[in-house]
């Protein structure tokens, strides 16, 4: 087949041709060698395939008992129900620097968009990430995310059907609940609506919401009125601070 020299590539393309590539290789080698029988205390040698008769353990009195490196697909791949486990044993204290991880995911360059774990589904209603805590008499929290930036985000979600979607199963349960000590607690951008809230049951609200200064504050509009149509159950505020009601279509109330 020719090759059009005079064609550019993109470095996307290039990067994904490489990556490609490497990942080929790689699979190529494993299928090229055939796992060794192996009993307990036999060693590991790098580049074989083993067959082992009990679990392999790594211990080790530095952070990290076992160490993947690769400049292909995967540093290290696991294959099973659950393909890596992570398990970290109980440590005093709420220090991140110093808690122990179950899988600690690091991406250390400092431009760029880079992640330190990532997950993909392609299943139709999967699972990217997932986190599960398990002890029913505390609060344990199944994923958190802290961000240290000035403008950074503890947890930023982006999806066509919802940014951030939260469940709540038990009576005094919460779908989603965000904690702002100094600032906001959850913060919401959409182009229908920044944040929606809904119920299954017909007891239930939509939003409930809890404030010592106030517990819901709308923002003034730059309009001097309320928009010229609107849906009903529309609450807005115009640039004067006069607050309307909309009735549906063109039909809004003065509420105050």
């Amino acid at each position: 087949m020719a090759i059009d020299a005079t064609s550019p590539r993109s470095r996307r393309a290039i990067l994904g041709g490489l990556l490609g590539a490497a990942a080929a290789a790689v699979a190529g080698a494993v299928s090229r060698v055939a796992p060794a029988q192996a009993a307990t205390n036999d060693p590991v040698l790098a580049g074989n395939g083993v067959d082992a008769d009990a679990a392999t353990v790594v211990t080790s009195s530095s952070p990290q008992g076992l160490v993947g490196r690769t400049s292909a697909a995967g540093a290290v791949n696991g294959k099973a129900p659950a393909g890596v486990v992570g398990i970290a044993y109980n440590a005093a204290g709420y220090n991140f620097a110093d808690a122990p991880s179950g899988v600690l995911g690091i991406a250390s360059s400092g431009t760029g968009f880079n992640m330190g774990v990532m997950g993909i589904v392609s299943a139709n209603d999967g699972i990217g990430v997932a986190g599960r805590a398990t002890n029913n008499n505390g609060g344990a929290t199944g994923v958190y995310g802290a961000s240290e930036g000035q403008y950074g985000r503890g947890v930023r979600g982006s999806g066509k059907a919802a940014g951030v979607s939260g469940q709540g199963n038990g009576p005094t349960a919460k779908g989603v609940e965000g904690i702002g000590l100094d600032g906001t607690g959850v913060s919401g951008l959409g182009a229908i609506a920044g944040i929606h809230g809904s119920v299954n049951g017909p007891s239930g609200r939509g939003g409930v919401f809890e404030g010592g200064v106030a517990q819901v504050r709308l923002v003034p509009s730059g309009l001097t009125i309320h928009p010229t149509t609107g849906a009903r159950g529309d609450l807005f505020l115009d640039k004067s601070g006069r607050l309307w009601f909309c009735k549906g279509g063109t039909n809004w109330k003065q509420l105050a």
